[in-house]
């Protein structure tokens, strides 16, 4: 075996074999040439692993990675069940509470796609250029549904974690 782990003997024999001619320059088809392969030739497969060839024969892809996304569903919002009722904190009073993205009149086109994550202007000097409008338009979808009820926040972020988690 060399350093790849592959057979040595296979290209050097069949150069001897053709004396090192390429195809087509004074070379005779042999049957090797016509099609038929020797006994250890195992062609590369293109068969994803994990799921069978023919789909009805496995008949448990979708049950099997069903079951896989609900147990890394799961294990993803375990952990966090403890924090489910707390309050806002740190930055969250700035990101949420008191961001008018958030909690003001504004609408989608209003603010959201025009300031940074905390609400600024994302043009300004002092702005902190941290642009996420889909993590903001989540929290104002969460606030004009429960109001600034933090179970619903907490419960909606898990859902959305553990959703991704499974997923991958």
């Amino acid at each position: 075996l060399n350093f790849r782990g592959c057979r040595r003997r296979g290209m050097r024999q069949r150069r001897r074999e053709e004396g090192n001619r390429p195809p087509g320059e004074g070379h005779t088809p042999s049957q090797k040439d016509q099609g038929e392969k020797s006994p250890d030739f195992n062609p590369p497969s293109n068969r994803v692993p994990g799921v069978p060839e023919d789909p009805s024969a496995g008949g448990r892809i979708l049950g099997g990675d069903l079951a896989l996304a609900v147990v890394i569903f799961v294990l993803a919002a375990v952990p966090y069940g403890n924090a489910m009722h707390g309050e806002f904190v740190f930055d969250d009073a700035f990101a949420v509470r008191d961001n008018r993205d958030v909690v003001g009149p504004y609408g989608v086109s209003g603010g959201i796609l025009a300031h940074d994550f905390w609400g600024q202007d994302i043009s300004k000097h002092d702005s902190h250029k941290s642009y996420r409008p889909i993590t903001t338009l989540t929290f104002r979808l969460n606030f004009m549904t429960t109001g600034l009820s933090t179970v619903a926040f907490h419960a909606t972020n898990v859902a959305l974690h553990s959703t991704v988690s499974s997923l991958l």
